[in-house]
């Protein structure tokens, strides 16, 4: 008998508890009915097809995951995510982007709703808009009418499908690109 507890509240059984916490088929991932029953759309706050990511991921599914809930400035600009120090992808938080939620008795926490993923080879952005939640709670897509910046192709060209060196071991670690008296370069 499976006996484990959904920590975000009673909204699951234990046998899907389980399941959420352990199975990460993303092959199947379409099949599964991501709504929490009982909670209104608006007051699912997550949005998302699940907390981390498959090497197996398309770049929608990884934006899904990906996007928030972080400790981090609403002025960041890109999302860098990783399996293993992997980086599939590269995503560009849109101006505006971010949604601020409060907590109480926590640090606000940021979740990027609009960006896009830099498609280096094709040098195109792809636009990632509003979470579906009858398609998984995975983001529209569609080509975007803008070009790449100089600067998101060699953030991308630089990271994208790259495998680089986290540090010790840390849960959601962010990278600052830039900081403070420093510049990155891409050489």
């Amino acid at each position: 008998m499976i006996s484990h507890r959904d920590i975000t509240g009673p909204y699951t059984t234990p046998e899907e508890a389980w399941l959420g916490m352990y199975v990460a088929d993303a092959t199947r991932l379409g099949e599964l009915n991501t709504q929490v029953e009982g909670a209104g759309l608006g007051e699912d706050r997550q949005q998302r097809l699940r907390l981390g990511m498959s090497l197996a991921d398309t770049y929608r599914q990884v934006w899904s995951s990906a996007r928030g809930q972080w400790r981090v400035s609403p002025q960041t600009r890109y999302i860098v995510p990783s399996r293993f120090g992997y980086c599939p992808f590269v995503f560009r938080v849109a101006e505006g982007g971010w949604r601020r939620d409060s907590f109480e008795g926590s640090h606000d926490r940021f979740m990027a709703t609009e960006g896009y993923w830099i498609d280096v080879e094709r040098e195109r952005l792809i636009h990632l808009g509003a979470p579906d939640p009858n398609d998984a709670w995975l983001p529209t897509a569609r080509v975007a009418g803008e070009a790449p910046t100089e600067e998101d192709l060699a953030v991308a060209r630089t990271l994208t499908g790259r495998i680089i060196a986290l540090g010790a071991g840390q849960k959601n670690i962010t990278i600052r690109l830039r900081q403070k008296n420093r510049t990155l370069n891409f050489d």
